[in-house]
């Protein structure tokens, strides 16, 4: 596995750094396919748009204007631009390689961010959405436990209903359109969705076979998608 560009940013909060890696694949056999379109795997990195802070727990984009500087691990030997883009950081902060990952915030975290309206654009909304979707995933999941409260809960239905119209008109959005009609209930209306939602590779049958058994359960839940 190869990384490049590490790139360090600087809280806007109180200027904590936090690194975050390129996106890298994951190996086959930790890997899962799940009905909510997220492959989870142990061991894999993300490239994060967005973190919580380590110092002041602040959520923050990671947007240019935050942007330290970038070390590089690409293949030897660098090219002197580079060479001297690692020392100018290594300048910048000493301790670089201790700075901790950049991370996902929390359900509540990413529910902060929602309601203080911290998008900018419809595409941001939908990455914000959808990773708050995850997350609550990833605590039934990991933790099989989706919701601590009630409140926790309401959150969960009124995300999935303001994703609905966030992708209901993007083609590439249909099995997980359907995915969040199941979740909600809607097995009918999913089912109807799936009926006519054109698969072409294999993960996308699959997946549709997934969501189409967990409406015949009458399961609203998350499902891994079957190798």
């Amino acid at each position: 596995m190869m990384y490049s560009e590490f790139k360090y940013y600087s809280c806007p909060g109180c200027g904590e750094f936090v690194v975050n890696y390129p996106e890298t694949g994951s190996f086959h056999h930790t890997s899962v396919d799940f009905s909510d379109g997220k492959n989870r795997s142990m061991y894999s990195f993300s490239d994060l748009k967005i973190t919580k802070c380590y110092g002041c727990e602040k959520n923050y984009w990671l947007r240019e204007e935050y942007l330290v500087g970038i070390y590089d691990y690409g293949k030897k030997p660098l090219s002197n631009s580079n060479e001297e883009r690692n020392k100018e950081l290594i300048r910048k902060i000493p301790n670089w390689e201790k700075v901790k990952s950049a991370d996902l915030p929390s359900v509540l975290g990413f529910d902060e961010l929602l309601k203080a309206g911290d998008f900018r654009n419809e595409d941001e909304e939908l990455y914000l959405r959808q990773n708050l979707h995850w997350a609550f995933n990833d605590k039934y999941i990991f933790e099989d436990r989706m919701f601590h409260n009630n409140a926790e809960k309401v959150i969960w239905e009124d995300n999935l209903k303001s994703l609905i119209p966030l992708i209901k008109n993007k083609w590439g959005y249909r099995l997980y359109l359907a995915e969040l009609y199941r979740n909600l209930g809607r097995f009918l209306l999913a089912k109807l969705i799936l009926a006519f939602t054109i698969t072409i590779y294999p993960n996308q049958r699959k997946t549709k076979s997934a969501i189409f058994k967990a409406c015949k359960n009458k399961n609203r839940m998350v499902v891994p998608v079957s190798a």
